[in-house]
């Protein structure tokens, strides 16, 4: 099975990642000496946060994104049969392009290498040929 792994250009850094979980456990901290659940909760929501991982990629039977926060996983599949609308985007480096596909009213955005491109744009029209494709000015 062919699997074409998305780019993350939305990475998080390794500072970013300290400066949260940092933030998160002075406010559950502060929420717990001033009694105050919601700073708990918002401190627990801030740390869990930084612990998750996405992972997205395009295969045989449509967009996949795996999202996992330690030993949980959750697995997002949209099928070709599902997307309505692809198009694509031109980024600034000219070796990658972003692909939006379309479900609904809810779109993604996925970064690949241009060869990687073309290949998942025929794939997709291939699996259902009623998607609407259109290409970047």
């Amino acid at each position: 099975m062919v699997e074409y792994k998305a780019t993350n250009d939305r990475k998080q850094k390794k500072s970013t990642k300290i400066a949260a979980t940092g933030v998160s456990v002075i406010l559950i901290i502060v929420g717990i000496f001033l009694l105050s659940i919601y700073t708990v909760i918002v401190g627990t929501i801030v740390l869990l946060a930084s612990f998750a991982k996405k992972r997205a990629y395009v295969d045989e039977t449509g967009v996949v994104v795996l999202y996992q926060l330690f030993k949980f996983n959750y697995k997002e599949i949209w099928g070709f049969s599902e997307i309505k609308e692809m198009h694509e985007e031109i980024v600034p480096d000219p070796n990658f392009i972003a692909l939006h596909f379309t479900k609904d009213v809810i779109s993604k955005r996925l970064i690949f290498e241009n060869h990687e491109g073309k290949a998942i744009v025929a794939m997709a029209m291939e699996k259902n040929p009623s998607i609407h494709f259109d290409t970047a000015y």
